[in-house]
């Protein structure tokens, strides 16, 4: 829920303060629930909440909000803004657990071997060493951000 009155600028992004308010609360749950994001969505017209990772409190969350408009949206206090939905953490032992490509051969090959064939032979040797000078940009798994 909205803290404040907002105006919030045309073609613009801002960090809405907002309050959490709680309908039901599970005391009973075996696994309580660590992490919460905001549920993206438009909520007033051309303005749009982001999918937000909440941190673990009741009062001023940011939640990110994108006006898409020409116009400025103007926003109540009190105005629901978003619904939540749990997180689950990943542990340490979630992580990949794969030998790392420290050089990045693995990902510049896979790269490298979607070149087609009429792509002369200087130009794909200059490609392949910028690749390689910048593999560490590229993303080895699902879990690296590159």
């Amino acid at each position: 829920m909205l803290a404040e009155d907002v105006v919030v600028p045309a073609r613009s992004e801002i960090d809405l303060s907002t309050n959490l308010i709680c309908h039901r609360i599970d005391t009973k749950a075996k696994d309580p629930i660590a992490a919460w994001a905001t549920q993206p969505k438009e909520f007033v017209d051309g303005l749009l909440v982001a999918r937000t990772a909440l941190p673990n409190r009741a009062t001023d969350l940011p939640v990110t909000a994108i006006n898409v408009a020409d116009k400025a949206a103007h926003i109540g206090k009190g105005t629901t803004v978003a619904e939540l939905e749990a997180l689950t953490p990943l542990s340490c032992d979630a992580v990949d657990d794969r030998k790392p490509d420290d050089d990045g051969e693995e990902v510049v090959a896979e790269m490298f071997s979607r070149i087609d064939e009429s792509v002369p032979e200087t130009t794909r040797n200059s490609l392949h060493d910028l690749l390689l000078r910048y593999s560490d940009v590229f993303s080895k798994n699902e879990l690296d951000l590159g």
